[in-house]
């Protein structure tokens, strides 16, 4: 789920240096190995080439070196430019994940959210499909009345918390976007009119709950 991967990818942008997963890994090793083998036969080949009529001693010694400096040279170099280009293809990679998502509810945000809607109306279209839709705007009424009796702070705090209950009930059936303020939209993929109405109610009563009742939200 595109929400559920931008979420996972913003804890990481936390920290560039973090730990590698398995496959940066693995890219890293063959990375530092191809680069030390090619390194290593040109070494040895140009010695061969140009060592050779010096005699059957000079060579051996000449070779020996040709073969061992460039892997003690080559392997902390790869090594350590693997790790380096490593670091640079997931910053941009994150880059371009941290302009789709909202930074404080880690929803989609609205270009995204609009973005990711219509590609979906538009494939639906191209393969004739002929499944239904739901839409569901969801605003936190009294929104106002918070953040001018407790802060922006706690304000914020709530919004997270209502995106979070609604995430996890959309789960992976749809996409959920932060439109604007305290106003969020879900779209489920795969939605009869009766299912769309379960979610919505689903939502305004997990939400109201969570907050006692001073927080309400109003589906239109």
């Amino acid at each position: 789920m595109l929400f559920l991967k931008a979420w996972r990818e913003e804890k990481r942008m936390r920290s560039l240096d973090g730990i590698f997963d398995t496959r940066d890994i693995g890219w890293i090793a063959v990375w530092t190995v191809g680069g030390t083998v090619v390194c290593t036969g040109v070494s040895v080949i140009i010695t061969y080439i140009f060592i050779h009529p010096f005699g059957p001693e000079v060579m051996r010694v000449s070779l020996g070196l040709a073969f061992w400096i460039p892997i003690l040279l080559a392997i902390p170099l790869f090594s350590y430019i693997g790790i380096k280009l490593q670091q640079l293809s997931l910053a941009n990679h994150l880059l371009k994940q941290a302009n789709r998502i909202d930074g404080l509810t880690l929803c989609l945000n609205r270009t995204t959210f609009t973005a990711d809607v219509n590609q979906i109306f538009a494939t639906r279209t191209a393969e004739k499909s002929t499944g239904t839709s739901g839409l569901l705007i969801i605003d936190a009424d009294h929104f106002k009345q918070i953040n001018d009796r407790f802060g922006h702070l706690v304000g914020d705090q709530v919004l997270v918390s209502i995106a979070s209950r609604i995430r996890s009930i959309v789960g992976d059936s749809g996409l959920v976007g932060r439109l604007g303020g305290e106003e969020f939209g879900v779209f489920l993929t795969d939605a009869s009119p009766q299912s769309l109405l379960d979610v919505a109610e689903r939502i305004r009563r997990t939400v109201g709950d969570s907050s006692g009742g001073s927080t309400l939200l109003v589906l239109r």
